[in-house]
């Protein structure tokens, strides 16, 4: 009993000393040791406060043993049957599992498994009128596991959890039914292609001279399933040269692409996206625009090629362009700049943006797409991705994002204005989130940051409010219902670094690939209007004295508006970055 009683600093000292992994008998051997009486002494009582207390003290444990995944694992599960019982040691066994499946991949698809049983018990013993937020939760656990099983290349088994997501989602009347609904509709789709290509694999295997059968289903590997690894296996000399030719060298990779072949790939793969698909084309897309970025970051003389190259990715964003605004009922027109947005509802805005032109500064926002009714920003490097929402909140609003980041160690942003001011609320994967700049201090620096551990591709909520009273702001925002920021003060205290103009709602992405699956507004006093670039200031009159010069507004948009001094902890924008 004595070494059951040793600090928890100390015992993670234990944990973490060894270099290589434990086998499972030593692992099991170790917990029994620490916290085998425990646990039983636990079981035993009726009491579940202990339970949830025990889970929580387990979960602490794991977070310091990640290079021992046989004893993290045991520690994890151990936290998910003793937190079960309660709706706190719920959310202690699901971050857990979360822990486990970002530690030890192979066991992510049971991990999501385990989410999904947790995330259906808050479903069930929920109240009626309080099923939204647990079946929102559950909604998200099981595209999660849906995803994973996908990913794993079994689409037949990822219809049972979609299928489930989407009755959830129509009974709890959730506005993520229309992506639920997508996704069944693309894994269908998938399980068809994948019988599609079976059955070529069998006629090319009956007859492999048949040069037409194996075109087929390069074809089909290639661009249905995206897929240049495995497609370049059947590639032959019965097949085109072009096909020869690019086809295994898609199958190297981007990174593995010289200069002038990054080119010729770029335009391969252009003019394999117009006869593809309404599935397939943005995928396509997405390889050529790749394989441009290579050459551009590559190729720095100004000449013909880059000029022809610019001018693909310009026509690029042409063929991704979504669909303008139809008129609304009764022959209504879609709104125009500066027009003012229905107050007091729930509005879609993410559909306002525009991946091939960010209106405010008029550049091709690079690296951002559009893709179905989400956007996506892939930024693999050090530079800061913004992407305006041409959406002018002038007034308190709430916002609620849902959103999702390749990377643990990656973040994302939503820039936030209030009135006078405006400011970055940054999501850390591994690190300290909050609001940036605040008194021209970052995150880690103005008291804001709370240190946040985000899984991989899972799908979080954000909420946010915005309330102005005077000149005074407060700001209020939550993670998946945790609280994340809340800070007020002088709205000129705000003072975001990246953005493009201050009065408009905006996205940020920072070294990951970050999806945006919904962006919602809702003013709460004031009115939000659409992004409307404000006039030119008239020039001084000849022969009179100017008056004293101002700093311009921070709400201005003003591109001449000083840099806030940034804290030496904040990475540095790389010079030139036209993004």
């Amino acid at each position: 009993m004595a070494r059951l009683r040793l600090p928890l600093v100390l015992i993670g000292l234990v944990f973490a000393a060894p270099a290589l992994a434990a086998p499972a008998d030593e692992a099991v051997e170790a917990f029994n040791s620490l916290y085998g009486e425990e646990v039983k002494r636990v079981l035993a009582s009726r009491d579940t406060s202990d339970d949830t207390l025990l889970a929580a003290k387990l979960f602490e444990a794991a977070k310091t043993v990640s290079q021992q995944p046989e004893l993290m694992a045991l520690l994890c599960e151990k936290a998910v049957e003793l937190g079960r019982t309660t709706p706190t040691g719920r959310a202690t066994a699901v971050q857990a599992m979360e822990l486990l499946a970002a530690e030890v991949p192979e066991r992510k698809a049971a991990c999501l498994e385990k989410i999904v049983s947790i995330r259906q018990i808050d479903y069930d013993t929920s109240r009626p009128e309080a099923k939204a937020q647990p079946g929102e939760a559950l909604v998200a656990a099981l595209l999660a596991l849906a995803d994973a099983k996908a990913e794993a290349g079994d689409a037949a088994g990822a219809l049972e959890p979609c299928r489930k997501a989407l009755a959830i989602a129509t009974a709890i009347k959730s506005e993520a039914r229309a992506t639920v609904q997508g996704q069944l509709d693309r894994l269908t789709a998938r399980i068809k292609m994948d019988q599609k290509i079976a059955g070529l694999r069998a006629r090319l295997e009956a007859a492999p001279a048949d040069a037409a059968v194996r075109t087929e289903l390069v074809r089909a590997i290639l661009v249905d399933l995206d897929n240049p690894a495995e497609a370049a296996k059947f590639v032959d000399a019965t097949l085109d040269a072009a096909w020869q030719k690019y086809v295994p060298a898609a199958a190297r990779g981007v990174k593995e692409t010289p200069e002038l072949a990054c080119q010729e790939l770029g335009d391969w793969y252009r003019g394999l996206a117009d006869p593809a698909s309404p599935a397939a084309k943005p995928a396509m897309l997405g390889r050529a625009r790749a394989y441009y970025q290579r050459f551009l970051a590559l190729h720095k003389t100004e000449d013909v090629a880059r000029a022809q190259v610019t001018l693909a990715m310009r026509k690029l964003a042409e063929s991704a362009a979504p669909e303008p605004p139809k008129a609304g009922p009764a022959g209504k027109t879609p709104p125009a700049p500066g027009d003012a947005l229905p107050a007091g509802q729930w509005l879609d805005v993410l559909k306002y943006v525009d991946t091939n032109k960010d209106p405010t500064t008029g550049s091709l926002p690079v690296g951002w797409q559009r893709q179905g009714t989400t956007v996506v920003c892939t930024n693999p490097g050090y530079n800061y991705a913004r992407l305006a929402i041409p959406i002018m909140p002038q007034g308190g609003y709430e916002l609620q994002v849902q959103l999702a980041m390749s990377r643990s160690h990656g973040e994302v942003g939503i820039f936030l204005p209030a009135g006078a001011g405006s400011t970055l609320l940054v999501i850390d994967g591994s690190g300290p989130s909050g609001l940036q700049y605040v008194n021209d201090q970052s995150v880690y620096s103005n008291a804001t940051g709370t240190n946040t551990t985000l899984a991989v591709n899972r799908i979080y909520t954000v909420d946010a409010r915005v309330t102005l009273t005077g000149d005074q702001a407060e700001i209020l925002a939550a993670l998946d219902s945790k609280p994340l920021v809340r800070w007020s003060g002088p709205q000129t205290a705000l003072s975001p670094y990246y953005s493009t103009d201050r009065r408009c709602l905006g996205l940020f992405a920072y070294y990951c690939t970050a999806t945006f699956g919904s962006v919602r507004l809702k003013m709460l006093s004031g009115e939000a209007r659409l992004y409307k670039p404000e006039p030119p200031k008239p020039a001084a009159t000849p022969g009179k004295a100017s008056p004293k010069s101002r700093p311009p507004s921070p709400a201005s948009g003003d591109s001449a508006a000083p840099a806030p001094t940034r804290s030496s902890t904040a990475p540095a924008a790389p010079a030139g970055e036209a993004n």
